[in-house]
């Protein structure tokens, strides 16, 4: 499965009006996980990325709910809840060999 961009389009932010440290931000209320310090060491994060960085993020997570409704007039809204129960984090610069050893143990063939 391939990766979905999550930005919201001008007028989904202009809706959304999450107004954030920086101002408006180009992503919904909800995608941006914050990893304490606990979490780096669980990681074995020695060295923090530099901000702007990008990272593979592999997780593994369990339905929490689910839900499905419809009011008069309006289109059935749906959403789950995942919780996040296991994490990796992957350096999006390492070769692939880097990569498939990190996820896989073994090496990119």
């Amino acid at each position: 499965m391939s990766m979905i961009d999550m930005k919201m389009s001008a007028e989904e932010r202009k809706e959304q009006m999450q107004p954030t440290d920086d101002g408006m931000s180009e992503y919904p209320y909800g995608l941006r996980i914050c990893l304490d310090d606990d979490a780096i060491k669980k990681l074995g994060l020695t060295v923090l990325p530099s901000v702007g960085a990008k990272v593979t993020f592999t997780a593994l997570s369990v339905v929490c709910s689910t839900s499905a409704y419809s009011s008069d007039g309006k289109d059935p809204e749906t959403s789950v809840s995942l919780q996040i129960t296991a994490l990796e984090l992957i350096d999006a610069s390492m070769s692939n060999e880097s990569a498939a050893n990190a996820l896989y143990g073994k090496k990119a063939e």
